[in-house]
């Protein structure tokens, strides 16, 4: 047996995924571009302000998401309920404005609650923070996405 093999940890610590992926910087937001021409289709002038109000209502639930997260601590097992309602609105809002990345990481923290893993739930949980960042200064770009089957 080598001297690394020895050394190696036999459990992993709990924080690991939270302490390295908090301090990724936050994507490019990436809007389906069919989704925000419907919005802007069925608004018309107002587009810009409605927009700009779905936006300011994900970061709100993003944050509310980020407080209950922490006040949970990092031995809690099972999700509270209210987070996951809030995962799930949040996921139906990031479809709604087409906010791809967003709502394939509420997917992932959905599955991962469900399966009970904490360790892809708080990588996951940090992605999802990371996407539902959507200060102005972030820049953005639409995408095409396949129309659904």
């Amino acid at each position: 047996m080598t001297t690394a093999a020895r050394r190696a940890p036999t459990t992993r610590p709990r924080c690991e995924v939270i302490a390295l992926d908090a301090h990724r910087p936050a994507p490019p937001l990436r809007f389906d571009r069919a989704a925000v021409t419907a919005i802007c289709d069925d608004a018309g002038r107002g587009a810009a302000s409605l927009l700009g109000d779905m936006l300011s209502l994900v970061a709100d639930r993003a944050e509310l998401l980020r407080a209950a997260w922490e006040a949970e601590g990092p031995d809690r097992r099972a999700p509270r309920p209210a987070a996951g309602t809030a995962v799930a609105d949040l996921r139906l809002a990031a479809r709604t404005l087409g906010l791809v990345d967003l709502h394939a990481a509420c997917g992932a923290v959905a599955s991962c609650e469900g399966r009970g893993d904490r360790v892809a739930r708080a990588a996951c949980r940090a992605r999802l923070l990371r996407h539902a960042d959507v200060r102005a200064g972030r820049g953005w770009h639409a995408v095409d996405r396949p129309a659904p089957a």
